[in-house]
């Protein structure tokens, strides 16, 4: 899994955009996940990237659990964002769970932030 140095930056790059709200701006100079992290995750299958030109644009995480499986972290470079990528990416991993007989996919997110209810709404979540 060559490609899980250049995860790190591609969060950061995705996490500029909080920048926009004052009271989450906090979050784009914030902790992202390491390396290590990103290879635990391929380790386990639970890691799938996004590419363009053959280099990493976007990557979506998961965790299992008994029946269904949640999104850790979904990160497209801000170059990138608004080009179907995290859609792709969501799909990837609801095909996932489908075929390990998962009856769901979960995650948190910031409602209130603009990007994230429609984009979540849009895909099925509530």
């Amino acid at each position: 899994f060559n490609d899980a140095a250049t995860l790190p930056a591609i969060e950061r790059a995705a996490g500029e955009r909080f920048r926009e709200i004052p009271p989450l701006a906090w979050l784009a100079g914030g902790e992202v996940i390491s390396t290590e992290e990103h290879l635990n995750y391929a380790e386990r299958g639970l890691s799938w990237l996004a590419l363009a030109n053959d280099h990493p644009v976007g990557f979506i995480l998961a965790e299992a659990h008994a029946t269904s499986l949640f999104i850790v972290e979904l990160s497209v470079h801000l170059d990138w964002q608004g080009k179907g990528i995290g859609r792709q990416l969501i799909n990837a991993v609801a095909d996932h769970a489908r075929e390990g007989g998962l009856s769901s996919l979960t995650l948190t997110t910031f409602r209130d932030v603009p990007w994230n209810a429609p984009f979540y709404a849009r895909l099925g979540f509530d």
